[in-house]
């Protein structure tokens, strides 16, 4: 008999890849009103375009990313707005450390960060990212 054909591995589910860098990335553009990727039938090749770009943006974060004075160990979730052209749109906390220096270093680094551009086969807009910034004290 045929051996049957090994089961395609599981999609990560969304927090997971929320938790890799990328987070929900939705289509800030006029008209569409930030609708989920999911419910707007978004390609493969558009989704991984974006979790190329969302890999590159949280790099350049990271680079920015220090310790705050008198230390803290906690995660901070902060939520980005960046334009197709590499714009920082909006920086806020999606979810707080509980310790306020924490918060407002991830958002430092967020704000002294130069992103780089979509990839072109994006539609122009501003596409939103969630990522966590660890603080090890």
């Amino acid at each position: 008999p045929a051996a049957a054909a090994p089961a395609p591995a599981p999609a990560p589910s969304a927090d997971s890849v929320q938790e890799r860098a990328v987070g929900s990335s939705q289509r800030q553009a006029k008209g569409d009103g930030g609708a989920d990727a999911a419910t707007t039938g978004e390609s493969s090749r558009t989704a991984s375009l974006k979790t190329r770009w969302g890999a590159a943006i949280l790099s350049r974060v990271e680079r920015h990313k220090r310790q705050p004075r008198g230390g803290g160990k906690g995660r901070v979730r902060i939520r980005l707005e960046i334009s197709t052209q590499g714009k920082l749109v909006a920086a806020s906390v999606a979810r707080s450390s509980g310790i306020a220096a924490l918060d407002q270093a991830a958002l430092a680094a967020a704000r002294k960060a130069r992103y780089p551009r979509a990839p072109k086969a994006l539609a122009p807009g501003a596409y939103s990212f969630v990522f966590s910034a660890r603080f090890e004290g």
